[in-house]
């Protein structure tokens, strides 16, 4: 899985996390059809081309109004995006590791500057949903 769970990705528009305008090659969930993966083929005007991602020979179907059925399903490199150059991605002994520096070296704190999952996308939200809190 290259992208953020359905429940991470309710969570992340909840708690602010952009959602683009939908693109040709993104990926989102169509909360109408039950947090069904979509993946954009086609983009015209208002309207989108989407195939629902695990459907056997699904059929590329159209949808439109996309801001209310589309939630953004972002990827490790959409949010690493969001969260700036101090953050990197790794990756060792199965699990990716989001890493926040400071110049060379990690910064030695009380707050977290690591955060872990085996999914990639999910290591990612887990750091900008902890440096984003709603206060």
């Amino acid at each position: 899985m290259n992208h953020v769970t359905f429940e991470t990705a309710l969570v992340l528009k909840a708690a602010g996390f952009p959602q683009p305008t939908t693109y040709v090659g993104c990926s989102g969930y169509d909360i109408s059809g039950k947090g069904r993966l979509l993946f954009i083929h086609e983009a015209y005007g208002h309207r989108v081309g989407y195939v629902r991602v695990g459907d056997p020979g699904a059929a590329i179907t159209s949808i439109e109004k996309v801001d209310e059925t589309f939630i953004f399903a972002p990827t490790a490199t959409d949010i690493i995006k969001e969260l700036g150059r101090d953050f990197s991605l790794s990756y060792m002994n199965g699990e990716w590791f989001v890493l926040k520096s400071t110049g060379d070296f990690l910064p030695i704190s009380s707050e977290p500057s690591v955060w872990k999952h085996i999914i990639s996308a999910e290591a990612a939200a887990m750091a900008w949903l902890a440096l984003n809190k709603k206060i």
